[in-house]
């Protein structure tokens, strides 16, 4: 592998991240791409909405790269790269922010470590679908997770209709 043909898979992967989400979303999807780097961190917390805001948080004090710089930045951990994941994390109609998120093999256990040691990085493309949202039924806002009116208003429906099953479940 070389930075090269890394840079061309990553290529790639933003390709078909890209198509996935113009089928699942509203919004237009440029494909001038910007990119943030992550490092996934398992520190145990099962509160998905606070691991939601603490990442919003910290993506938002990042500088966004080209492909290039980013590649040369996952490029030099290469070969502590356990799994990279690609997310839309912001579009507008002329830009499209990508996060790349990254686990590293030294984050594992010492056993996995072992019989990962040689293998090359997994690699995924990933959208972060709302809660309200039937998968395939119903398009949504990507940016859904920056909160906005109409977000609040179907999770307030949802919610409600949540509170609702569940009270006839109950009875």
């Amino acid at each position: 592998m070389t930075p090269e043909t890394f840079e061309i898979e990553i290529k790639d992967l933003t390709h078909k991240l890209i198509e996935m989400a113009r089928d699942f979303s509203i919004n237009k999807i440029s494909d001038n791409c910007l990119y943030i780097l992550s490092q996934i961190n398992n520190d145990g917390s099962n509160n998905l909405n606070e691991i939601r805001k603490a990442r919003i948080q910290s993506n938002e004090k990042k500088t966004p790269k080209r492909l290039n710089e980013i590649t040369s930045d996952l490029f030099s951990i290469y070969s502590d790269l356990y799994d990279i994941n690609l997310y839309v994390y912001k579009a507008k109609s002329n830009l499209t922010l990508i996060e790349i998120q990254y686990f590293r093999k030294s984050n594992l256990s010492q056993e996995y470590q072992i019989k990962v040691m040689n293998n090359k990085p997994m690699t995924h493309c990933k959208i972060n679908i709302p809660y309200y949202a039937e998968t395939n039924k119903e398009k949504f806002d990507i940016n859904w997770e920056f909160g906005g009116l109409k977000h609040d208003w179907k999770m307030f429906w949802w919610k409600r209709n949540i509170r609702k099953e569940l009270r006839k479940n109950v009875c």
